[in-house]
């Protein structure tokens, strides 16, 4: 990896830090979400890694929230 940048999202759910990182090459970026550290996406570009990262968290917020409903 050679470049690491922490940005902010914003989802339906709320804003969220995301720590982007780029793999050397043309091999894209890697995602992970502080606030949800079993989250490790990826993505070819910083915009496709970006909506990665909104589509786990979403995922992580729904099961969340089914989990405590039940």
């Amino acid at each position: 990896m050679i470049s690491r940048r922490k940005l902010n999202i914003r989802t339906g759910t709320g804003v969220y830090a995301i720590i982007l990182q780029k793999w050397e090459g043309d091999m894209g970026y890697v995602v992970r979400v502080p606030a949800f550290p079993e989250i490790v996406t990826q993505g070819e570009s910083v915009k496709e890694s970006k909506e990665m990262a909104k589509d786990a968290i979403a995922l992580c917020v729904e099961s969340i929230t089914k989990e405590k409903q039940s």
